[in-house]
C-alpha cells in the first residue's frame, strides 16, 4: 500500500510540474507577441536664425499635441537635427562651441555635448525623451523647450540654416494613435 502511494504521489507531482511548465510557456507566448508601436511624424522644419556673442542663447517653444482614439501612456522622442555654419569676423578667431539642450528632457537637460561650429556647415544631433498621459479624444500636450547655446564670446555669427524637428511615440496598440493625430508647433520665446 506505501508503494502505490508513491506512485500516486509521484504521478501529482509530474502533473504540477507539467501545469507548471504550461503556464510558463503561456506566459512566456504572451510576452513573445505583445506589440509596443511606433507613430512616428515627419520631420517639422523650423525657421532659420542667426546668433551671435551677442545672442548666445536662443529658445523655442515647442507644443507637441497628442489626440489619440483610447487613453494612452506613451513614450514621446523628439529628434532635433540642425545644420549650422560659423563666420567668423576676423580670420584666426576662436572656433566657439554650440549645443542644444531640451528643457525637462527625462534622461537630464543636456542633450547632446557642446561640438565645435566651424566655417562650413555641420550637423548637430539631439534627442528629448519625455512621457505623456492622454485621454481617449481629448488633445494633450506636451510643452517644452528647445535651447540653441552658443557657447563663445568670439566676434562672428552662427548661421543655424536648417533644423528640424521628428517626433516618435512609442505606445502598446496600433488603435491609439496615427500621424494624424501628432501635431507640432513651435514659437518664438
Amino acid at each position: 500500500m506505501h508503494l502505490s502511494k508513491s506512485i500516486t504521489t509521484a504521478g501529482a507531482s509530474i502533473r504540477n510540474w507539467t501545469a507548471r511548465a504550461a503556464l510558463l510557456i503561456a506566459c512566456i507566448g504572451t510576452v513573445a507577441t505583445s506589440e509596443s508601436h511606433t507613430t512616428t511624424t515627419s520631420p517639422f522644419a523650423g525657421p532659420r536664425f542667426t546668433m551671435s556673442a551677442e545672442q548666445q542663447k536662443v529658445t523655442r517653444n515647442v507644443t507637441i499635441r497628442l489626440t489619440p482614439q483610447k487613453d494612452l501612456s506613451a513614450s514621446v522622442s523628439v529628434d532635433t537635427n540642425v545644420r549650422i555654419e560659423w563666420t567668423p569676423e576676423e580670420e584666426g578667431s576662436p572656433i566657439p562651441r554650440f549645443r542644444l539642450n531640451w528643457v525637462g528632457s527625462l534622461h537630464g537637460e543636456s542633450d547632446a555635448p557642446a561640438e565645435d561650429a566651424q566655417p562650413r556647415p555641420v550637423n548637430h544631433q539631439a534627442q528629448g525623451s519625455f512621457h505623456m498621459t492622454c485621454k481617449a479624444r481629448q488633445e494633450c500636450l506636451l510643452e517644452t523647450q528647445l535651447e540653441f547655446i552658443l557657447d563663445s564670446e568670439a566676434p562672428g555669427t552662427v548661421e543655424i540654416a536648417d533644423w528640424d524637428l521628428t517626433v516618435a511615440v512609442y505606445h502598446d496598440s496600433p488603435d491609439e494613435l496615427s500621424q494624424r493625430d501628432i501635431g507640432i508647433t513651435i514659437a518664438d520665446l
